[in-house]
């Protein structure tokens, strides 16, 4: 049963880098939200346009609306790391300044922490194009992506879900950071570091994910020159062997539990092993 009193205080942390031909229809949805008692978090990466600018008229508009610029450009990762840092919301939202979300997505989301066991959440998207034309899904390309059984071992093979779709408890993201130096990406990081902790997927359409050929992810449009079939595959070759890498790494980070980088450990040597069986 809903409890309407559970009104947790939320953050969205947002990284930006020279963002301003998006982020004015994100910042609009996220101030349309449902579901009101929340902070938005804005870490910029030294913009050269006017991002910055148009930080500082929402700000203005909002007192909900806080943004700081970094010391020194530090890309995309360690730009979230910096605004997880600033968040002091009880639940942190991962949010990219390029998307868009539906109204209902914070309280949808929240709702699912009602139950203590729940760790993170994370919702479905549609795809669009650079002038908002919706062209598919992710599912279009991975069938499974959003609704198999999200696992350590998947995550191992290079498998995560996008940190835009995601939310977290605080505690758990400021208990894994800093970011171990072999993640390649914050979002597969947090996953693998915060594992075997309860999801919820909520599957419903909640947000636009923008594509628009210089995204940091790789999930354009084909039929306007994106990415191809084979360029994906040469992709996920490479996010397997990264993680994998990291897999390896991770027995020796102390900011994990023991128990952890044992089990780490022992899923790197199997799948060497399994590498070495198959020839690769």
């Amino acid at each position: 049963m809903k409890d309407f009193h559970f009104k947790p205080f939320v953050s969205i942390a947002m990284a930006t880098f020279n963002s301003a031909p998006y982020i004015h229809e994100q910042m609009d949805s996220l101030l349309n939200q449902t579901y009101e008692n929340f902070e938005i978090i804005v870490s910029d990466d030294k913009s050269t346009d006017s991002t910055q600018e148009i930080l500082n008229a929402y700000c203005a508009k909002d007192k909900r609306v806080h943004w700081s610029e970094n010391p020194s450009p530090a890309g995309c990762s360690k730009n979230f790391e910096r605004a997880f840092a600033l968040c002091k919301g009880e639940i942190i939202f991962v949010c990219d300044s390029d998307d868009a979300w539906y109204k209902d997505k914070v309280q949808l989301h929240v709702d699912a922490y009602q139950d203590a066991k729940v760790g993170w959440v994370y919702n479905r998207s549609v795809l669009v194009d650079a002038k908002g034309v919706e062209f598919g899904h992710l599912e279009d390309t991975i069938p499974t992506y959003f609704t198999h059984k999200r696992s350590m071992l998947e995550n191992a093979w290079g498998s995560c879900i996008g940190g835009a779709h995601a939310s977290y408890r605080a505690d758990l993201i400021h208990r894994c950071m800093p970011m171990d130096p072999f993640a390649g990406a914050f979002d597969s990081w947090i996953q693998l570091a915060i594992w075997p902790r309860k999801s919820v997927f909520i599957n419903k359409v909640l947000q636009i994910y923008r594509r628009h050929g210089t995204n940091v992810s790789v999930w354009n449009d084909p039929k306007s020159g994106g990415i191809s079939a084979e360029k994906i595959k040469e992709i996920e070759r490479v996010a397997i062997e990264n993680n994998i890498r990291l897999i390896g790494h991770l027995p020796y980070n102390r900011s994990l539990p023991v128990w952890k980088r044992v089990y780490f450990m022992l899923v790197y040597l199997g799948k060497k092993w399994r590498l070495a069986l198959r020839g690769s």
